[in-house]
């Protein structure tokens, strides 16, 4: 499931209306999009990955009241700088620097998911967690970027 959020916007026209991250968290929609059975989030929006302009935290911290296993990926700009985040165990973030300049990637391998396909041949394979701390297990997500 992915979601899309924009840093708190205040420059908006009156033709437009921009509804905070704190405000959609709170949101019916919202709340009953959690409620499904997720393999994974996918959170994208024009919004650091980090720091106090960053409205990244907001949606990840609802999230992880209902899903507190769920993976979750987040893709962030808005800084346009290289950067990168691991908020815990299961969720890192990326941002891949400023007007195209950069080329971001990021792969995970472990996701629990019986449709899965086998890992291709021939190239490198996500080795680290997300967290330094992280004791690697048969159930830990691998990361690579």
């Amino acid at each position: 499931m992915s979601f899309g959020v924009l840093f708190d916007f205040t420059g908006n026209s009156n033709v437009s209306k921009v509804i905070t991250a704190a405000e959609m968290v709170q949101e019916d929609w919202f709340q009953a999009a959690l409620k499904f059975d997720i393999d994974m989030f996918v959170v994208i929006g024009h919004n650091p990955v980090r720091g106090s302009g960053s409205t990244f935290p907001t949606v990840f911290n609802a999230i992880r009241a209902v899903h507190p296993n769920t993976p979750v990926q987040i893709f962030g700009g808005h800084t346009h700088i290289r950067d990168f985040k691991s908020y815990d165990n299961t969720t890192t973030s990326m941002e891949s620097g400023r007007y195209c300049e950069t080329l971001g990637w990021v792969s995970i391998s472990g996701l629990k998911n019986s449709n899965a396909t086998k890992a291709p041949t021939g190239v490198p394979h996500p080795s680290r967690p997300a967290l330094n701390s992280t004791v690697v297990t048969k159930d830990t997500l691998l990361y690579s970027r």
